[in-house]
């Protein structure tokens, strides 16, 4: 072997790289082509711009390598580079697949080597939206009994569940450093209502593909808690396009479509819905527009309890004003019929007067000489019958005061029952007598089969509230209020 390799001529490695060097040139010289691969081995150099990486190709189902090389992007490719990520959304690191345009270049000293010129976005786009398909087809095809799409609607069972008219016991999934939960949290601590929630907390990472399987499984410690919920709020702050894909899931996505709470998902997202968004309750863009939409929603059920109130109050006046009404022209009534009672006594009264002064005269005049003649015997007779028409008309007189006197004590009675009843009937007359009002989450309760043991309470009396915790129960029949 020493004697052959001594006698053969040997080539010089730069000999050999150099012939290798012009065949690369002069079959790939001025060309470019676009490749598929994976990004590997990404570093990036700011001073410069420049960026050395490897491309890849794996072996479909498998991570198994079928083919690698090595590539470098100068400062030209890696603009291209930046303009690809505010495009797509999506940081160029390792992992991702992307679409490249690259020349082929030898060179004795560094070997063979491939230059990015260009990237596509819409390649990288297409490929998350191809894979965003074939979930949601995916999910009607297995999930008929709780996913159906309508139009270019998904209706799904969360969406179906209605709203409590108070959201206050929260489930929060989200991860313990996000920015967007301290957003979430601040904005319902200083809400301009003093509206006050219980929040219980299951944190989980929520950015890459690989915390699908973590956040699904909050989601089911969260139906396994058996706490009833109001609502369950996903959320995570901005971030990259691709750091939304766990949110495309199936598996994350078919637990939120079928969640027994109605789920509110403030994701972060400015622009495209996730898979997540679209088969929720609602969906809000960030965690600060959740926690605005979780407020105004109890906004709005106080307003309506603030009018309700309102129109009570409203209607409880316009009652008092018409029997006040009633009763001023009840009164007004019982006094001229009073009047006309009087003066038509009265009138008859004079009447009679009248005629029995004039039958008087007449029967004088008729009978003067009769009476002269038996005046020692009838002397007195007129007198008699006088007395006899004046003791009747004072019967009568008497028995008109008497009349007059009880019309008015009745009518008073009666005023008096209207009176009695308008003031018996006065919320705050109740109170004043003892009793008083119990709220249980803002709704009085007047079965206490309603009020769980251990539970806040507020009892509401004539001059105070007292908030309290219901410790014992008893069962009781009434007995005591029987008359």
């Amino acid at each position: 072997m020493t004697v052959t390799a001594v006698q053969t001529k040997a080539l010089k490695l730069s000999e050999l790289t150099g012939s290798i060097e012009r065949m690369f040139q002069k079959y790939f010289d001025g060309k470019h082509f676009w490749v598929v691969a994976d990004v590997t081995d990404h570093k990036h150099y700011p001073a410069k711009d420049h960026r050395y990486l490897a491309l890849v190709e794996k072996k479909e189902g498998s991570n198994d390598i079928v083919a690698k090389i090595s590539a470098v992007a100068w400062k030209a490719g890696s603009s291209r580079i930046k303009e690809f990520e505010r495009i797509t959304g999506q940081k160029f690191k390792d992992g991702i697949n992307v679409m490249v345009k690259v020349s082929v270049n030898y060179q004795s000293a560094y070997g063979l080597k491939l230059t990015i010129v260009d990237i596509s976005p819409e390649y990288t786009i297409g490929v998350l939206e191809q894979q965003r398909q074939e979930t949601l087809r995916r999910l009607l095809a297995e999930c008929t009994g709780y996913i159906k799409k309508v139009g270019n609607e998904y209706i799904t069972s969360n969406k179906s569940l209605p709203y409590n008219a108070v959201l206050q016991r929260l489930a929060v999934v989200t991860s313990s450093s996000s920015a967007g939960y301290q957003d979430f949290q601040h904005t319902l601590d200083a809400n301009t209502f003093g509206y006050r929630f219980t929040i219980d907390r299951y944190f989980t990472p929520v950015q890459g593909e690989a915390s699908g399987i973590e956040i699904c499984s909050k989601l089911d410690e969260i139906v396994g808690a058996q706490v009833a919920y109001d609502a369950v709020i996903i959320i995570r702050g901005g971030g990259a396009q691709t750091d939304f894909l766990v949110f495309d899931q199936f598996e994350l996505c078919r637990r939120v479509a079928k969640l027994p709470f109605p789920v509110i998902t403030g994701i972060g997202h400015q622009k495209d819905e996730t898979i997540a968004d679209l088969l929720a309750k609602t969906s809000t863009k960030t965690p600060t527009k959740a926690a605005e939409f979780i407020i105004a929603h109890n906004r709005h059920f106080e307003e309506a309890m603030l009018a309700f109130r309102n129109n009570i109050l409203i209607k409880a006046q316009a009652m008092l004003a018409a029997n006040n009404r009633a009763m001023n022209s009840f009164n007004a009534i019982v006094v001229n019929k009073a009047k006309d009672v009087i003066a038509r006594q009265k009138e008859a009264h004079t009447r009679f007067n009248q005629i029995v002064v004039n039958k008087s005269k007449e029967m004088l005049l008729h009978r003067r000489s009769d009476l002269i003649h038996l005046s020692n015997q009838f002397i007195s007779q007129p007198k008699i019958i006088v007395a006899g028409k004046n003791g009747d008309l004072k019967n009568i007189g008497d028995n008109l005061k008497v009349n007059i006197r009880k019309l008015f004590i009745n009518q008073r009675g009666y005023l008096g029952h209207f009176d009695s009843v308008c003031r018996l009937m006065s919320p705050l007359n109740i109170l004043n007598k003892g009793f008083a009002i119990i709220y249980h989450k803002d709704q009085i309760v007047a079965n206490a089969g309603n009020v769980p043991l251990g539970t806040e309470i507020k009892i509401r009396m004539a001059s105070a509230e007292i908030i309290a915790n219901t410790k014992t129960k008893k069962e009781v029949n009434g007995n005591e209020f029987n008359l």
